[in-house]
């Protein structure tokens, strides 16, 4: 005896509209400015300063670069030369805030394409006793500018103006009318020494996806390759080629304040009074 089990038949409407919720269950949910802290690369290379300059605190300051690799079958390569950035700038500075002067160091560097020139640059802003304490990112392809913070500025800012304004998540941001172009995704571990962040960088963008203090425990599960980057000083300090000093001069769309002395930074955050 044969039992039959009749299902019922779909209408064309009911078929599209079944593919299209499975479309949307297996697509990946694009990345947020927020999902820094949740951020974890399958696979990444290492890059770090090539310690050929004669000034280790810009050596100790300066980015150490975690690069996303998109293709899982790219080949290991224990180190390589050639990954990028292969040179990073460097421009030193101060700025007022209150009554007191900071120190500043912004290193920026470039990706080039057939199409498009992408300046990324990284400013650092230390506390008075010379560590870094706010890191203004600037990306010449992204229209908002993240800003990055430590815990100690966060919970000063709380102390002092309250919590977040409506539409921030962190008491240190200014109000959207005030500040809309200025995010801040994060806050993140104060450092314990003088030293630069980790930066990682996004696979096919090369965008800032997060950033976090060398203290921090690493966002990236297996390692690709490492290499190094030279350190060029912006204002064209010692023995350079002629190539290098045009690369240096052309800041390619970096904004006109960005490596000088204007407060940009007062206009961005709410700065608490004892930073």
């Amino acid at each position: 005896m044969r039992i039959g089990i009749h299902l019922p038949r779909l209408t064309a409407t009911a078929c599209v509209w079944l593919a299209a919720l499975c479309l949307f269950a297996e697509a990946p949910r694009p990345r947020s400015l927020y999902d820094g802290a949740q951020l974890h690369f399958e696979r990444a290379t290492f890059l770090k300063p090539r310690e050929t300059t004669n000034n280790a605190r810009i050596v100790r300051l300066a980015p150490l670069v975690i690069q996303e690799v998109a293709s899982a079958s790219t080949a290991i390569k224990p180190y390589h030369s050639t990954f990028k950035p292969t040179r990073v700038f460097y421009q030193p500075g101060s700025v007022t805030l209150g009554e007191s002067s900071h120190e500043q160091v912004t290193y920026w560097w470039l990706y080039e394409s057939a199409t498009a020139t992408n300046v990324i640059s990284i400013r650092l802003t230390m506390s008075t006793n010379g560590v870094p304490k706010i890191y203004e990112v600037f990306e010449s392809q992204r229209s908002l500018r993240q800003i990055f913070v430590t815990q100690s500025i966060e919970a000063s800012a709380r102390d002092e103006f309250g919590p977040p304004l409506p539409g921030r998540h962190h008491s240190v941001e200014r109000s959207l009318h005030e500040a809309p172009d200025v995010v801040v995704p994060r806050v993140i571990d104060d450092s314990p020494d003088i030293m630069g962040p980790f930066v990682y960088l996004e696979a096919e963008s090369h965008s800032v996806a997060t950033l976090i203090c060398r203290c921090s425990s690493a966002q990236f599960r297996n390692l690709a390759g490492q290499g190094l980057y030279e350190l060029v000083p912006g204002d064209f300090c010692g023995t350079l080629s002629l190539a290098t000093r045009l690369d240096a001069a052309n800041f390619r769309g970096l904004p006109e304040d960005f490596l000088n002395t204007s407060n940009r930074l007062s206009r961005s955050l709410r700065q608490p009074r004892d930073f």
